[in-house]
């Protein structure tokens, strides 16, 4: 491999910031794709059985649903915004697009379990309704 005289090899070389990014996209993305699935996939199938056993729901179960309905209508807008929102950092301020993955990664699995706790409040209230009965 050639050398310059500064002694930087030639060809392209990624500088400690534009390796970090690029090392912590696929973990945003990942990050970002499980919380859409769950609010697409997995919250749904909870709001029929909430809906159907008529119990009275916490406050950030309600959010989680009423969040879940939105990305399920409005698909169409939530995934481009969430292409974008992984796809920007990287685009517009590659130095520094790490610190952004980073903490867009660590907000993004904090919801999804906060989230998804919300979810579980409900079903607790069941197993509790269930147990009282038998």
């Amino acid at each position: 491999m050639d050398t310059d005289d500064s002694g930087n090899s030639e060809g392209r070389s990624l500088d400690a910031h534009t390796l970090a990014s690029l090392l912590t996209l696929p973990v945003f993305g990942a990050a970002v794709l499980l919380v859409l699935a769950g609010m697409i996939f997995f919250v749904p199938r909870f709001e029929e059985i909430f809906r159907q056993l008529n119990i009275d729901l916490p406050v950030p179960t309600r959010l989680m649903l009423l969040a879940s309905r939105m990305c399920v209508r409005g698909w169409f807008a939530v995934l481009p915004a969430a292409a974008l929102a992984v796809a920007a950092p990287m685009l517009l301020a590659r130095r520094r697009a790490w610190a952004f993955y980073t903490a867009g990664t660590l907000l993004a699995l904090v919801l999804a379990f906060g989230g998804f706790a919300s979810i579980y409040l409900p079903v607790v209230k069941i197993q509790q309704m269930l147990t009282k009965k038998h």
